[in-house]
């Protein structure tokens, strides 16, 4: 018997809750298991599964996945609010030149450097 059991009826999906970006210098960082080699450059998204009740929305941890950084490598950009393709690509090359300027920009407002 399970003390105050009830049924419930809700939607759930699974969501990044989390992204890792990992930017060892050359030769540093972590280790490839197979390989013995450096890991490199690598982004990890953390998931979570979302439970919505109608009433109210619980979350629970539910694995993960990486890509290892590859300047060249085409990423189709999707709307958030769709999913759907908008038309437009950017290279990881792209996107890390967009991730460095905000890293950047962000230490210097903290920094108070003008």
């Amino acid at each position: 018997m399970n003390y105050k059991q009830s049924d419930i009826t809700g939607i759930t999906w699974t969501r990044c809750r989390a992204v890792t970006i990992n930017n060892p210098l050359p030769g540093k960082g972590q280790i490839n298991i197979v390989t013995s080699q450096p890991i490199g450059p690598n982004c990890v998204f953390l998931e979570e599964t979302a439970l919505s009740t109608g009433i109210e929305t619980l979350t629970f941890d539910s694995g993960g996945c990486q890509t290892t950084y590859v300047p060249a490598s085409i990423i189709t950009l999707l709307d958030p609010t769709t999913g759907n393709p908008t038309g437009e690509t950017v290279t990881q090359e792209k996107l890390y030149q967009i991730l460095y300027s905000l890293y950047l920009a962000t230490a210097i407002l903290r920094d108070g450097v003008q």
